[in-house]
């Protein structure tokens, strides 16, 4: 068989080899909410960020090929009074005019029994962390959902301002409907 023959077999055979493409879903504010709950001795307080953009992308609807990548507009943050919002986002916590954004991607996801483990990087004021997200993923025909809570240290991400007063746990939650 000459050499010619050889790339044109070649070539025929990859054109009927199917390619998987990827699915995108575009994240953002309307069909993604990010919640927390942080805490201190007589109380709590509970928030949200209302505009965020980002995006999932999967391979063959398999959560295992989730990779995600997900900016939040920290000057969205809401509380449950609106003196604590401006004082979360002033120097003392998030300084959301020198540090707007914070963002999340991802690095891996493995499968923890019957849910996911999203590993991934946050930053939040310009330092990285390496993060797990235990969630709840289903790729399906209408799109992609995914739930979770979880914790973090805001200590981590040099957020400080309170000592001991307030828990250094913060209770995160997320949760996802994004259509393809």
């Amino acid at each position: 068989m000459t050499l010619r023959r050889l790339l044109l077999v070649f070539a025929l055979f990859s054109l009927s080899v199917p390619v998987s493409a990827d699915d995108v879903f575009k994240l953002d504010g309307r069909n993604t909410e990010i919640g927390f709950v942080g805490s201190k001795k007589d109380g709590k307080h509970e928030g949200g960020f209302r505009s965020l953009k980002g995006t999932i992308s999967t391979k063959d609807n398999n959560p295992l090929s989730a990779q995600f990548k997900v900016d939040i507009d920290m000057k969205s943050m809401y509380t449950d009074n609106d003196k604590l919002t401006d004082h979360l986002k002033n120097a003392d916590f998030f300084n959301v005019t020198k540090f707007p954004l914070a963002r999340f991607v991802s690095t891996k996801v493995e499968k923890n029994g019957s849910k996911y483990d999203v590993h991934g990087k946050l930053t939040i004021k310009n330092v990285t962390k390496d993060v797990v997200i235990p969630a709840t993923i289903e790729v399906s025909g209408p799109g992609i959902t995914m739930e979770s809570s979880f914790e973090i240290n805001r200590h981590d991400w040099q957020i400080s301002y309170g000592g001991k007063m307030i828990d250094e746990k913060v209770k995160m939650t997320l949760k996802l409907n994004a259509p393809r």
